[in-house]
Formats: structure tokens, sequence, C-alpha cells
């Protein structure tokens, strides 16, 4: 059973990890991260980049809802994922001015960039809908690597890194 701290959402596997970790408080976006992650996407992130704007802990929802205050960002929906009790967001679908972005948060590195959509010719009813079906695909892969993890596959983290362009 996993723990989550509720001042900053970050998740241990034990009680005691939580009660000793360094809490660094609520994660709150502010308008700069917020600029500068619009501006990473602008330069055009590729799946596999690891987003440096956003804090390296999964999000609360309303903390995630933030970025909305930007009036390039467009859409940001903040996705439940991992146990009941885990009350963050680890999976963020975002669409800004440029296109879109499914992002997955991985304790280990961050935010990554899972699934892009591009916004080139589109309108921004389209991108949405670009967008959507790459949170639908992405969840469908987590779910078959579930699926085969829980069966006894050895190969998880090889295809996982395929998944989001890291090579074997």
């Amino acid at each position: 059973m996993t723990r989550t701290c509720e001042d900053c959402g970050e998740t241990f596997g034990t009680l005691t990890r939580l009660r000793l970790h360094d809490c660094p408080g609520p994660a709150d976006i502010d308008a700069e991260q917020t600029r500068k992650l619009v501006a990473e996407g602008k330069s055009g992130l590729k799946r596999g980049d690891v987003v440096s704007a956003l804090p390296n802990r999964p999000l609360l929802p309303e903390v995630a809802g933030q970025l909305e205050e930007d009036e390039e960002v467009l859409t940001v929906l903040p996705l439940m994922s991992g146990s009941p009790e885990d009350e963050t967001t680890q999976r963020l679908p975002l669409q800004i001015v440029t296109g879109g972005y499914v992002l997955e948060h991985f304790p280990d590195e961050g935010w990554v960039v899972v699934r892009t959509v591009c916004g080139a010719d589109k309108t921004d009813e389209e991108v949405f809908e670009d967008l959507m079906e790459q949170v639908q695909d992405w969840q469908e892969t987590v779910t078959d690597l579930a699926l085969d993890y829980a069966a006894g596959g050895t190969d998880i983290g090889e295809r996982l890194r395929r998944e989001v362009n890291r090579g074997p």
C-alpha cells in the first residue's frame, strides 16, 4: 500500500518513508513555470523528452489546473492514476497553442513526454481530438504492459523504454 504526502503529493512505499521525507510543501505552479512550459512545448518537445518546467513529483489536480491560467495553454486534464488513495496526477494531457502532449510522471526522471500531437494546419478542436486519441493510446499501452508484467513478462522495462524513445 502506497502512502501519499498530503502537502506535496509525493508517494512512498511505507509509512516510515512518508514520515521521514523532507517535504517541500505544496507544489504550486507559478506564471514563470507556466511560461517556461509553453516555451518548451513551442520549441517542439519530442517523445522521451523530460519537461523541466514542472516540479519533479506528481501534482495535485488543482495545482495542475493552475497551468490553464496562461492564455497559451488551451487544455489541461489532470488525470488520476495510481492507487485510489493517491490523489495526485501522474498523467497530464496538455494542449498549447501549437499542439499537444501527453506527459507521464516517472519518479526517477520527472515529467516525460510519452505522446505528441502536432498542431500545424489543425483547428484547436482537431488537436484536442487527436490529443484524446493519444491519451487513449498511452493508457492502452500502459494497461498492456501491466497485464504482461502480471503474467510474468520479462521485457516490460525494455518495452516501456522503447515506448518513450529511450532505447533498449
